[in-house]
């Protein structure tokens, strides 16, 4: 299945990652060979890495772990097809443009039938891929649209529109979904494939939240490297799995996380 990782932090920090380790804890014994991609932002624009190879064979990877980037907000996805053909346009993390904004949208689970109660006839925002997901990301996206539009809403205001795209959604099969506007992390998990005993149940996803005071040092768990730039730190971290044996808190079925700057808000 595919594995979502996603970070909000309150300052800026170096971030490095290894997907393929990564990918490796989420039950996979072999390579994830249907892509992968992690989207790093910087201020409202998104550093966006995407690759239809394996994780463990890309050259691209490499650069990225050496390149170490600095930002307070970043998603990551590995992706184990279940809908769509192994191309670009079907490789997430998914982004667009919207209030001046990158948008930027991971989910893994099958979402069958969703394309029964979509409609992108005269909507701003449609698939370029054959993903459900990408349905779900323009879907949620036109539903953003009218409000940024206008203004830049609250936070109880997107999380209530985040909401009402994905409670219907989570009646059609597992859907775990981590979003980010470059302000805002939300994240929505009902059920997953679990690698302990193949069975579909929750948790969907986990949640770790760190505090550091004082000579912050750097947090490393499995496939992630962060270093501060500063004394203190806040971060959520959002997994398809813990990553270390730290107090991970497991999502409830159909449970939503609202985050920004570090910390859980909701």
């Amino acid at each position: 299945m595919c594995e979502i990782l996603a970070m909000s932090m309150a300052k800026q920090a170096t971030m490095t990652l290894s997907l393929e380790e990564f990918a490796r804890h989420g039950g996979e014994s072999g390579p994830h060979t249907d892509g992968w991609g992690v989207g790093y932002y910087d201020n409202w624009d998104v550093h966006l890495f995407r690759g239809l190879e394996p994780a463990c064979e890309s050259h691209c990877l490499e650069l990225l772990k050496q390149q170490e980037f600095q930002c307070s907000l970043a998603i990551a996805h590995i992706r184990k097809a279940t809908q769509g053909e192994l191309m670009l346009a079907n490789t997430q993390p998914f982004q667009r443009e919207l209030g001046g904004r990158r948008h930027i949208f991971a989910h893994n689970g099958d979402l069958k039938g969703l394309e029964k109660f979509v409609d992108f006839t005269r909507q701003p925002y449609k698939p370029i891929g054959t993903t459900d997901s990408e349905m779900a990301f323009c879907s949620l996206m036109n539903s953003l649209f009218p409000i940024w539009q206008e203004r830049v809403p609250t936070f109880e205001e997107r999380l209530s529109l985040f909401k009402r795209s994905c409670d219907p959604w989570s009646k059609l099969g597992p859907c775990n979904i981590v979003y980010s506007d470059g302000e805002v992390l939300l994240a929505f998990a009902n059920k997953r494939t679990q690698p302990s005993d193949f069975r579909v149940r929750p948790p969907g996803l986990h949640f770790l939240t760190r505090e550091c005071k004082g000579n912050a040092s750097a947090t490393k768990m499995l496939g992630l490297e962060v270093h501060p730039q500063s004394e203190s730190q806040k971060v959520v971290i959002v997994s398809s799995l813990p990553l270390s044996d730290e107090g991970w808190t497991p999502f409830e079925e159909n449970q939503y996380l609202l985050a920004a700057n570090g910390e859980v808000l909701n």
